[in-house]
């Protein structure tokens, strides 16, 4: 079930820079993109926690479902990120490019085991923004 209007005003309110990318025929919202503060990250302690602002497209369309929808991170360049959660470039089907994305970690069982009515759009942006402002250094990502 994708995102309803509602929902999502209750999400950009919070998180201001959110842009609806696509709607069915019914007006559910389907695909949004934002951008978010997050730090640097990477393994060197001098510059990992520098802000760096990353800006994300995200395919809401089974956003109920127990499988956390995937966040694809359309700025900055693969080649400047260094945040340890995120994934190097996979194949972005909607958007027919190799992006990167992120490294979920503990937050798809999480948002698994979270009820159906619980799997909100601020919910995910929440766990969005706690991924992109920490760093777990035991993530396969990089």
């Amino acid at each position: 079930m994708p995102v309803q209007v509602g929902e999502f005003r209750r999400a950009n309110d919070r998180f201001i820079n959110l842009r609806i990318v696509s709607q069915n025929r019914w007006g559910e919202i389907t695909a949004i993109e934002g951008s978010m503060q997050g730090i640097l990250g990477g393994r060197n302690p001098a510059i990992a926690n520098r802000p760096q602002r990353y800006h994300f497209y995200i395919n809401v369309n089974n956003i109920r479902t127990n499988q956390i929808p995937e966040v694809w991170i359309l700025d900055p360049p693969e080649e400047n990120i260094l945040h340890v959660n995120l994934w190097p470039p996979a194949r972005c089907i909607d958007l027919n490019r190799d992006l990167p994305h992120v490294c979920w970690g503990g937050n798809i069982r999480i948002w698994a085991q979270m009820e159906v009515h619980q799997r909100q759009l601020l919910a995910l942006l929440e766990m969005l923004r706690t991924v992109l402002n920490t760093q777990d250094f035991g993530s396969p990502a990089r």
